[in-house]
């Protein structure tokens, strides 16, 4: 089997925009260093739902 493999080089963001985008808007919540002991799993789970459901813009 032969083909190629794309990778983009480490430090170049602008290689991977979409990625840097979703980790952009992540970022926003919780800030660094947050103590998450004091949300429970439903609040976990209700944020990560919302991430899994945005609309994500690729490609144009």
């Amino acid at each position: 089997m032969s083909g190629s493999c794309v990778g983009v080089e480490s430090h170049s963001p602008w290689q991977r925009p979409s990625n840097e985008a979703f980790n952009g808007l992540v970022r926003r919540w919780p800030p660094k260093s947050s103590d998450l002991s004091i949300y429970d799993q439903d609040d976990l789970d209700a944020i990560s739902h919302q991430f899994n459901t945005m609309p994500k813009r690729s490609l144009g």
